[in-house]
């Protein structure tokens, strides 16, 4: 499956933690750390689109998606999304947690508002 955002051929399992480094990314050259701009740049030079503050976790876009975050009291929070990159069988406390082989903790948040 290719990125929306930099075209690189990817599995879907491989998605989430793709598009998190592109979120990451994003975030650092908001925040004027320049050691990305040399990635920034190359980005431009590349027309990736850029992101916006609310990004699909899953495709990188911005208003495309909707991601719903369902958490019930002694049961795993559950995630429905309708983008066509959501993977179903993500185990939420798992991807919650960093670890060598999926270093990205890209996922849905519950909102404080809600």
């Amino acid at each position: 499956i290719a990125c929306k955002l930099c075209k690189a051929e990817l599995k879907l399992t491989q998605k989430r933690d793709h598009v998190g480094k592109h979120i990451l990314l994003a975030l650092r050259v908001r925040d004027a750390d320049f050691e990305c701009m040399n990635a920034y740049t190359y980005a431009l030079q590349q027309n990736v689109p850029s992101i916006g503050p609310n990004p699909c976790g899953w495709c990188g876009q911005e208003g495309k998606c909707k991601t719903h975050l369902t958490v019930r009291p002694g049961k795993s929070p559950s995630v429905l999304s309708d983008c066509e990159y959501h993977y179903a069988g993500l185990r939420y406390f798992s991807a919650c947690t960093s670890t060598q082989s999926s270093p990205c903790t890209n996922v849905p948040l519950q909102c404080s508002m809600c």
